[in-house]
């Protein structure tokens, strides 16, 4: 999506599990309303049906620099996660390299819970209403049309807030109903895209020689 010419600013959505998913299901449903010319890419919901999903998700993971990564008990662990998000912390050779942004986004988890991951090199966002707005205001300034300050926070307040904070709720209740385990079903699929984003990789270098 183009807005009188500049490109929108692409925001990868990163989740694994059920509570995950309603998180960012609510971020892809309502950061767009208050927050101008962002993509948001939700695996859940921006693949249409009949296409190569593989390549779709791997042309996203190459060509995109920022990601939101939902972060529950169960996702925290997940390589499917660790998989994207390396993917993108690793996006370069395009303008767009000087907004890369990685946005830990924590669900049941505090910022101490982090420090033996890779995660912990990313300043952390918490669920607290006053963290999601810190959240969405870096997001807004890497927007090529940002919002004044006095509008994002009137958005947030009325708009954005009511809705997402009832997400989180549900997002919070779920984690406490067991996931069956599907890591070696993810395992298959990883394998599966890493060689789709190396594929995609070679056939850019052979086009630039």
């Amino acid at each position: 999506m183009v807005t009188s010419g500049v490109e929108n600013l692409p925001v990868f959505l990163s989740w694994s599990g059920p509570s995950a998913e309603l998180v960012v299901k609510g971020f892809h449903d309502h950061l767009p309303v208050i927050v101008s010319a962002v993509d948001l890419f939700f695996s859940g919901r921006d693949i249409d049906k009949g296409t190569r999903w593989q390549e779709v998700l791997a042309d996203n993971l190459r060509d995109t620099a920022c990601a939101i990564v939902c972060l529950t008990p169960e996702s925290l662990t997940s390589m499917w996660v660790a998989f994207e998000t390396g993917a993108i912390s690793r996006a370069a050779g395009t303008p767009e390299r000087a907004k890369a942004r990685i946005w830990p986004f924590l669900v049941g988890l505090s910022n101490s819970d982090l420090q033996l991951s890779q995660f912990s090199l990313y300043q952390a966002t918490t669920t607290t209403k006053d963290q999601t707005f810190d959240l969405i205001r870096s997001i807004n300034r890497l927007s090529p049309y940002p919002e004044t300050e006095d509008v994002l926070k009137r958005r947030f307040d009325k708009v954005f807030w009511p809705d997402f904070s009832e997400v989180i709720k549900k997002a919070e209740a779920v984690l406490s109903t067991p996931e069956v385990e599907s890591e070696p079903r993810d395992l298959a699929i990883l394998a599966e895209i890493l060689h789709t984003v190396r594929s995609i990789q070679q056939n850019a270098e052979n086009a630039d020689e």
